[in-house]
């Protein structure tokens, strides 16, 4: 007898216990495994030796290769609300956001560490935007092969002669992760 198996179209199946039905549920199953500014620091550190033709050892690649699939679901879900609209955080010019806007409200809440870095103001008012702009310059499957081929350069001990675009890679990755936070976080 053949069992059916449910689809997943954010691959999540090996990373988590479920398997979630929309996109700002596999953000929380994102930032439930790891905290925002934990991905910050990996991602740095992972582009960084790949952009440095040196070899990750910080941690065992098995590790690592399941923190690319936790990111590649992230990239998917994020790809399934790129034509979303949501509502808009009100902040005046000049104010500070407020930490309701953008602070976690599970596990230990650390202002700084989600504070977003790397988004514009009209970024943070307005998360949604950011992923109709990065999936609108570049497709899903160019964005999930690109963040593959640095992992893979990161792991390798080799040169890679990794493309020149690490650094702009990098923040568009984290712009999105931080956008993804928000859209988690508000709703």
């Amino acid at each position: 007898m053949k069992r059916k198996i449910p689809k997943d179209p954010f691959n999540t199946a090996c990373w988590t216990r479920g398997r979630p039905g929309d996109p700002v549920t596999v953000f929380a199953e994102v930032f439930s495994y790891a905290d925002m500014a934990y991905w910050r620091r990996e991602i740095k550190r992972v582009v960084a030796h790949a952009a440095a033709d040196k070899e990750y050892r910080r941690r065992a690649a098995g590790a690592l290769l399941l923190d690319m699939k936790v990111v590649r679901s992230a990239l998917r879900a994020a790809h399934a609300l790129r034509k979303a609209r949501g509502a808009e955080a009100a902040t005046a010019e000049g104010e500070m956001p407020r930490p309701q806007d953008y602070c976690c409200r599970v596990g230990r809440q650390d202002g700084w560490g989600d504070l977003p870095r790397c988004l514009t103001l009209k970024e943070y008012c307005r998360p949604y935007q950011v992923f109709k702009k990065l999936f609108g310059r570049r497709g899903l499957a160019r964005r999930v092969q690109d963040w593959e081929a640095v992992v893979e350069a990161a792991l390798s001990p080799c040169s890679t002669a990794l493309r020149p675009g690490a650094l702009r890679m990098y923040t568009e990755l984290i712009k999105l992760l931080e956008a993804a936070h928000l859209v988690w976080v508000r709703g």
